[in-house]
């Protein structure tokens, strides 16, 4: 998880020095996960009821997401 959360600190960081607008770069984070591994699952934050049905990928995109916003806001990179 340490390299992912890396990668994703690492790819905050470049869209932000891009330029790229916080919705704008949202939909491509989106758009990197999509359908990943064929599965064909979107990239959504869990709801707080719905935890124990979600997938495994769920749980790591919530992860993820996170650290996007932390470094994409924060400037981290």
């Amino acid at each position: 998880m340490a390299l992912l959360d890396a990668a994703t600190v690492a790819l905050a960081a470049s869209m932000r020095l891009a330029g790229m607008h916080p919705e704008t770069a949202v939909v491509a984070l989106k758009a990197l996960l999509r359908g990943h591994a064929g599965t064909g699952w979107s990239p959504s934050i869990i709801a707080e009821g719905d935890v124990a049905l979600a997938p495994p990928e769920a749980a790591i995109y919530d992860r993820l997401f996170a650290s996007w916003v932390n470094a994409y806001y924060s400037g981290i990179g």
